[in-house]
């Protein structure tokens, strides 16, 4: 199976119901915001389009997303105002997608180190950093519990796609790219 990452625009819930079970339309419904039940039944519908539609969805001990009784099967998941990401792979992986244009100024500091903070001066740096802080997170789940202090950005290749980061004792290569107006960060 190797990775595979899926991008869609987010849909209204009510245009979601032929894709997912009925236990999630259930679950969608007790959600306050319709943003939430949106990004719920989306990566959902997605998955079991992939994935087909007899396989169970739940989260693990750390609340990311899981297929139940399948330990061959990853999945990560994300969503924005209007996108929602996810990727499916055979080995451990993680997303965050983001808004480009959502002001991280008066949470930059908390997130990025001034050494971090000079990798790049590419205007989409601040957005792609906090996808891959976020992605790291979500990848290791565990023994990481501060943006600034358990991870760091070590490396940004915007003309390659890349950034890299320390997280857990090892260095992760994650792929990012751009999707209209939001940024992408995965690995796996």
């Amino acid at each position: 199976m190797s990775s595979s990452l899926f991008i869609e625009r987010l849909l209204p819930s009510g245009q979601l119901a032929g894709s997912v079970r009925e236990s999630d339309l259930l679950r969608a419904a007790e959600f306050g915001s319709e943003s939430r039940r949106s990004g719920y039944l989306g990566w959902r519908a997605i998955v079991y389009r992939e994935l087909g539609r007899d396989i169970e969805l739940g989260y693990d001990e750390w609340g990311g997303p899981v297929v139940v009784g399948r330990s061959d099967i990853h999945i990560g998941v994300s969503h924005s105002a209007d996108y929602v990401a996810v990727v499916i792979s055979d080995k451990p992986c993680a997303v965050d997608i983001e808004r480009i244009m959502r002001n991280f100024g008066h949470v930059l500091p908390k997130y990025l180190s001034p050494g971090e903070m000079s990798l790049s001066p590419h205007p989409d740096f601040p957005a792609a950093a906090w996808c891959a802080k976020e992605t790291m997170y979500k990848y290791c789940r565990h023994g990481v519990h501060n943006l600034l202090s358990d991870m760091k950005i070590v490396a940004v290749d915007f003309d390659g796609g890349t950034i890299d980061g320390s997280v857990c004792g090892r260095v992760l290569r994650m792929r990012m790219r751009r999707e209209k107006d939001n940024i992408v960060v995965f690995v796996g």
